[in-house]
Parts: C-alpha cells; sequence; structure tokens
C-alpha cells in the first residue's frame, strides 16, 4: 500500500484508535458481504482483543488517591467549622460544638491520615455516631447539614471507588497486556492493508476504491499525528538548554 503507516511507532492508545479506524471503514454497508472474510474477521479479532485489554488497563489507573483527599477534605472542613464554633459568643452553639467535637475525637481527630480500610471504618463509625439524636440536633444547630452530607457523599464516592478498583486488579490479572497481543494485531492491520489493495486490483469496485483511499487517507493522517508529537518532544527536550544558555 502506497504511503504505508509505521505502526511499532505508534503508542497504545493510539494503535487501538488507528484499528478502530480500520474498523469503521471495513464494515461500512458497501462491504457488509465481505464481513465473513477470513483477513476481515481475523483483523476484527485482533482488534476486538487489542482494544478490550487496553481498556482495562486504562481503568486499572483510575486516581482512587483523587477520592481520598476530597473525603479529607470534606472530614477537614466539617472539623474546622466545630473548631469555630467552640469560639462562638452563642452559649449554645459552643455546647453544640462541644458534643460534636467529643464526638470526633472518639473516632479519631486525625483520622484523615489514617490507613485507606481504618479510615474508611472510622468515618462510617463517624457518621453513624453524628446520626443520633442529640448530635442531629446539634448539627442543625449549628447550620453543619451541609458540610456531613458532603463527608457522607465523599465516603460513598471513595468506597464504590475501592471496590471499583479491587475488581479492576482481578480483571487486570485476567487480561493479557496490550503489549503481548501488539505483534498478532499489527499483523492483522498489515494483512488488511494487502488485502485491501489486492481487492481494489482483482475486483475493482467503488467501495474498494473508496475504502483503499479511506484507508491512506488515515495512514497520513496518523503520520502526520506522530511527526507533530516528534516536534512536540524535541522542543520540550530542547527548551531547558535554551533556557540554560539564555
Amino acid at each position: 500500500m502506497e504511503k504505508s503507516l509505521s505502526l511499532f511507532r505508534l503508542n497504545t492508545s493510539m494503535l487501538a484508535a488507528y484499528g478502530s479506524e480500520l474498523v469503521h471503514i471495513l464494515t461500512s454497508p458497501s462491504l457488509e458481504s465481505y464481513r465473513t472474510n477470513e483477513h476481515i474477521a481475523i483483523f476484527l479479532q485482533k482488534h476486538a482483543q487489542y482494544t478490550s485489554s487496553f481498556t482495562v488497563m486504562r481503568r486499572s489507573n483510575e486516581p482512587i488517591r483523587k477520592f481520598d483527599r476530597n473525603r479529607d477534605r470534606a472530614f477537614l472542613r466539617l472539623r474546622y467549622l466545630i473548631v469555630a464554633a467552640l469560639y462562638s459568643s452563642n452559649e449554645d452553639d459552643v455546647r453544640r460544638a462541644k458534643l460534636l467535637m467529643g464526638i470526633i475525637k472518639s473516632c479519631g481527630n486525625r483520622l484523615n491520615a489514617k490507613r485507606d480500610l481504618k479510615e474508611t471504618m472510622d468515618i462510617q463509625l463517624l457518621l453513624l455516631r453524628l446520626g443520633t439524636e442529640s448530635a442531629s440536633s446539634a448539627i442543625e444547630g449549628l447550620g453543619l447539614k451541609e458540610a456531613v452530607t458532603g463527608l457522607e457523599s465523599a465516603q460513598s464516592l471513595f468506597y464504590e471507588a475501592s471496590k471499583r478498583k479491587i475488581y479492576q486488579k482481578n480483571e487486570l490479572q485476567q487480561t493479557p497486556p496490550p503489549s503481548s497481543i501488539k505483534k498478532e494485531y499489527e499483523a492483522a492491520i498489515r494483512e488488511i492493508w494487502l488485502f485491501v489493495e489486492g481487492m481494489s486490483v482483482i475486483a475493482p469496485s467503488e467501495a474498494w476504491t473508496r475504502a483503499l483511499a479511506s484507508i491512506e487517507a488515515k495512514n497520513s493522517e496518523y503520520r502526520a499525528k506522530m511527526k507533530h508529537q516528534k516536534t512536540f518532544r524535541e522542543k520540550k527536550k530542547a527548551k531547558p538548554t535554551e533556557e540554560g544558555n539564555a
């Protein structure tokens, strides 16, 4: 195929995206009768395996620490609001703040600095104790309902993210990495190039001519993307040197 593409230079995400472009071209209605062709069927299978592996790998990198930071902030916000109420000129507010501060201390004044599992358990206990009648009354009196709801929400989001992380870890262990099937996937892509080019010669039709032109256009597009990335990397690499010489 004229103007082929250096597949080995594409990173994982770009190779998956390029394959998806080919899938779109090969599954067009005009080529419906060739859907079961051996070359196309093998490519579609390899593409599905590669993208599935890539998706699992990408999901496994979900930033669970972000949810933990949000939970810490929600706890600290509630604690600081209660501490501020301790210095109120209103005696009732001071009494309410002391009650709530006592509950926090019983669960851990710095529970945000604990390990994930312990923090999860302690916050759950804190929320349970804040749900008692006396604590709820104090929360209402100090106008802290929104802060408590924020902590509940942050705790729930972290817990759900933790469950997904465990599932994704198991899924990742059972799924081969994209690198392990990359060569087979690239070989299937090259076979498609040869197949489409061959069909445009031995069985010329508007459908095959259009498919060939579309693939060549995509190859040009991805070569341009790689060139742009290379230029960007070179400029970024040269920048510290230029600044040092200034």
